[in-house]
């Protein structure tokens, strides 16, 4: 069995919403269509919270994040993008396949709010199919968010749990 990825500096309260508890139960309509966040038969999900696709940092984020949708998809993994409202641009930068991949929601409903997330904060959310939470983390820019290979790892370490492997608040 695989094991948990590493925290990367975690520390207590860097989550917008608290380990072990769920992912809200939303519907957002994105750019692909309709997303239910919780949706077992759609695998695990990560929610990622950007301030604004024109800032350089969160642009290469989104490509980061693209170029590996194919890894994350492997394991049944998807990814949505929370931006705000009028952020501007295009949200993927990149192209075909991998960037039609990432579900990227303009924010009218109040997701970030739902899921504790502060006005201009960059923030994320990893979750198993059940949309309970296993790691989160925030900060003012995409660098204190995982890279697209610790979020493949959280992919995989959440394929090959069962419901016995451990306890959800202490993941």
């Amino acid at each position: 069995m695989a094991g948990r990825p590493e925290r990367g500096g975690e520390r207590g309260g860097d989550s917008p919403l608290p380990v072990g508890s769920r992912l809200p139960s939303l519907v957002s309509r994105s750019d692909i269509g309709d997303v239910r966040w919780r949706d077992p038969s759609r695998g695990a999900t990560v929610a990622v919270f950007l301030q604004s696709s024109d800032h350089d940092a969160d642009r290469h984020y989104l490509d980061e994040l693209a170029a590996a949708s194919s890894d994350f998809a492997l394991w049944g993994g998807r990814v949505i993008v929370v931006m705000p409202e009028g952020s501007g641009g295009d949200a993927r930068s990149g192209d075909g396949e991998a960037a039609r991949s990432l579900a990227v929601v303009t924010e009218s409903t109040g997701e970030a709010e739902h899921c504790g997330v502060g006005a201009g904060e960059d923030a994320i959310l990893i979750a198993d199919r059940w949309g309970e939470i296993y790691h989160g983390a925030r900060g003012e820019s995409p660098e204190a968010l995982p890279a697209a290979e610790e979020i493949t790892n959280w992919f995989v370490y959440l394929a090959t749990q069962c419901p016995e492997c451990g306890v959800p608040d202490h993941p």
